[in-house]
């Protein structure tokens, strides 16, 4: 006998499948088996050798079911079935245990989906076992999973969280567009955003959705810190940080005398000064801090042989205290920050990595050809020890001059951790050409930090371990040779942009924000794409996002162990791995419509405030994108920029904000555009009173503004 499952496709809402039983090719209705059981009373006894049931093969690692000792399990080949039958039995039928280890092989995105397709399903996103067992697994170091182990949130609200949020992202489909506030500068990191007007600093805290702001009088501040009466006028207030651990940095500077610099660090929570430090030079001035340290580094004069150091100082929180050590190492780039250098805190360690180096140094190894190459440089050292002795070095092969020109003005280089493994790797963006195409491509390139001191831990079988000759020390390198003389990357630690190539050289000044999420695989450009014959409107702000989604593994034939990778090959086998997909936010109009659209107008007026445009800059993280929008003549005439902000995490959800409805009639929408027009007037209306007080609280700005839309 033969159990055969079909699909019931008169129940295609739920799924189900039927089963059919055959005896010597004739179908056994199923209440004569039901009494042919019966009549066995004996469980113990087996069935005749003529009936057996027979079920799929499965595979033995990924499934286990316990056995049915009534029940004779039978090789016997399977039938032939329809094309409509399904042989493999019901995963509805499947313990909720079994569900979930098959599913700890899905990306978080598939888990979230998979719930959303039956009603039986839909409690694995809203079960706390379940959903930290996904996230543990999954995304163990992203923020969500560390809130909810903090317990600041339940793991069910994370992983939704999470899922929505990179769903969105990818898409670029945001949860809502805000008109935070208006300002002369600010500073975003981690939901602490920061922007001062009319010599005030205001702080909100938007990923805890507040609907309150701390302000802060800049010139009561530095009267404070440095203990003497100023005159307002004469000093300039730039900001530096604000981080999430309740940090804000400022920077005062007399631009009379260039040497009277201080650094003052504000605590949020105590609402008292923390740090005020007098710098000897401000040139390419850049700060770190976490919850234990501070770290400040200034960039060195040119000395008489033309090399130019870092000097880096560190504060500790809570012994209140400078270490009195003073790390100086070489700058090798001539550093421009997030382009040729990048520094970050990271698990104890202050790191700091270039891919510049100087111009008369050249390096060539024993197996190769002499060839330029480029490295990565980096350097770290313990930020509980900070002195010169601890200081390790080390340089990671980049790129060789034969794989063709780069472009610098599109070099993006930061250091971040991943979601997964909680490593510090390189991400870098190049638009090169490559292999002498005439065609420019903008690639992500990933590469993990192994240090040489750490490297001889490593099982580096094959051949993975060089001698750098200069140094004499073990260097790791994570590339595979090639059968020739060069040098390539895996398919998995590449991605390039291919949805949108950057063909004009004036397109650089069309892309205000450039950013790469790694764990996502996503680009996420804001680019300035102005209609052409618009003169009403010369600024049209969009949001282009470029994703990979990684095909199943029977597509692919990437194999880790291949050492031979030519550039073709690794351009073919993306293609072979990895689905390419891209998106824009707003939409474009329809043309059927002659290009006419409300309530698209109407978005487009919120993201481009009308008499406010130009000079658009603007940063970008996982969660949302804050840029401000107004040129310098604007500011000039009394007039400030308006700070807009984009939110891709569904649980933002500022206090006043309307939801977005697509079709509104007319009246409505020239109501919201006269608001448009005004808010700035209204806004600027508002002057801020003087007062001695150091800082209070305010209403939002945004709230009296009240231009905004949730999706």
């Amino acid at each position: 006998m033969q159990l055969i499952l079909q699909k019931d496709f008169e129940r295609r809402a739920t799924g189900k499948l039927t089963s059919r039983i055959f005896c010597h090719g004739r179908e056994i209705d199923r209440q004569k088996l039901l009494r042919f059981q019966r009549s066995h009373t004996d469980r113990e006894a087996n069935f005749p050798s003529y009936i057996r049931l027979t079920t799929p093969p499965l595979q033995s690692h990924l499934l286990s079911f316990p056995k049915i000792r009534s029940i004779e399990a039978s090789a016997l080949p399977q039938p032939v079935v329809g094309r409509h039958d399904n042989p493999l039995p019901f995963i509805g039928n499947l313990p909720r245990d079994v569900v979930c280890k098959v599913l700890l092989h899905f990306d978080l995105e598939d888990i979230f989906n998979f719930a959303l397709t039956c009603r039986s399903y839909l409690g694995l996103v809203s079960d706390e076992k379940a959903c930290k067992l996904f996230l543990e697994t999954q995304l163990p170091f992203c923020k969500e999973t560390q809130e909810a182990i903090a317990g600041k949130n339940s793991f069910a609200f994370a992983l939704q969280r999470a899922a929505k949020r990179r769903l969105a992202f990818r898409t670029a489909h945001p949860f809502a567009a805000i008109v935070i506030g208006i300002g002369d500068s600010f500073t975003y990191q981690d939901g602490m955003l920061c922007y001062s007007i009319d010599g005030m600093v205001r702080v909100l805290n938007l990923y805890e959705s507040d609907s309150r702001e701390l302000v802060i009088s800049t010139h009561v501040l530095l009267g404070v810190a440095i203990h003497e009466p100023i005159i307002p006028k004469e000093w300039h207030c730039q900001l530096l940080q604000c981080s999430p651990m309740g940090l804000l940095s400022f920077l005062f500077t007399k631009p009379t005398t260039h040497q009277d610099s201080w650094l003052v660090i504000f605590d949020l929570q105590k609402k008292a000064i923390l740090v005020s430090e007098r710098l000897p030079s401000t040139k390419k001035l850049f700060i770190r801090q976490n919850r234990q340290y501070i770290c400040y580094g200034i960039q060195s004069d040119i000395e008489t042989d033309g090399k130019m150091d870092w000097e880096i100082r560190i504060f500790s929180i809570s012994k209140g205290m400078w270490y009195e050590d003073e790390i100086a190492f070489p700058d090798v780039s001539y550093a421009e920050i997030g382009t040729t250098t990048c520094f970050e805190l990271h698990d104890g360690y202050f790191y700091a990595a270039s891919n510049q180096t100087n111009f008369n140094f050249e390096e060539t190894w024993s197996d190769y050809d002499t060839d330029w190459i480029s490295y990565y440089h980096l350097m770290r050292f313990p930020l509980n020890a900070p002195c010169t002795a601890l200081c390790e070095t080390s340089k990671i092969w980049r790129r060789q001059h034969q794989e063709g020109p780069i472009d610098e003005r599109w070099t993006m280089l930061k250091l971040e951790a991943e979601e997964t493994t909680g490593k510090l790797r390189i991400i870098e963006l190049r638009n090169e050409w490559l292999e002498g195409s005439s065609k420019t491509t903008r690639t992500s390139y990933m590469t993990d930090i192994i240090f040489p001191a750490f490297a001889l831990s490593f099982n580096l079988s094959g051949g993975d371990e060089l001698y750098c000759r200069d140094t004499g020390f073990a260097l790791y390198r994570p590339w595979k040779r090639h059968s020739g003389r060069s040098l390539i990357r895996l398919p998995s630690e590449i991605h390039p942009c291919t949805s949108y190539p950057l063909r004009a050289m004036i397109k650089r000044n069309m892309f205000c924000v450039q950013y790469y999420h790694s764990a996502s695989n996503t680009f996420l450009d804001m680019v300035d794409e102005p209609v052409f014959g618009d003169t009403k409107r010369k600024q049209r702000l969009r949001l282009r996002v470029d994703y990979r989604l990684r095909l199943p593994p029977n597509l692919s034939r990437f194999n880790s162990e291949q050492r031979s990778w030519s550039h073709d090959e690794v351009l073919c086998e993306l293609k072979h791995t990895f689905k390419e997909s891209d998106s824009c936010w707003p939409p474009e109009k329809d043309p059927q419509f002659n290009n006419h659209d409300d309530h698209l107008d109407r978005l487009d007026e919120l993201l481009n405030p009308p008499n406010q445009t130009g000079e658009v800059r603007g940063v970008a993280d996982e969660r949302s994108v804050v840029y401000s929008s107004g040129s310098a003549s604007h500011r000039s005439h009394g007039k400030h920029a308006a700070i807009v902000f984009i939110s891709f995490d569904p649980a933002i959800r500022l206090t006043g904000i309307g939801k977005w409805v697509d079709r509104r009639s007319n009246q409505d929408s020239e109501t919201q555009r006269s608001v448009n027009n005004s808010y700035t007037a209204k806004a600027d209306e508002k002057k801020f009173q003087e007062t001695e007080s150091l800082c209070w609280e305010e209403c939002a700005m945004f709230r009296r503004i009240n231009r905004g839309y949730c999706f």
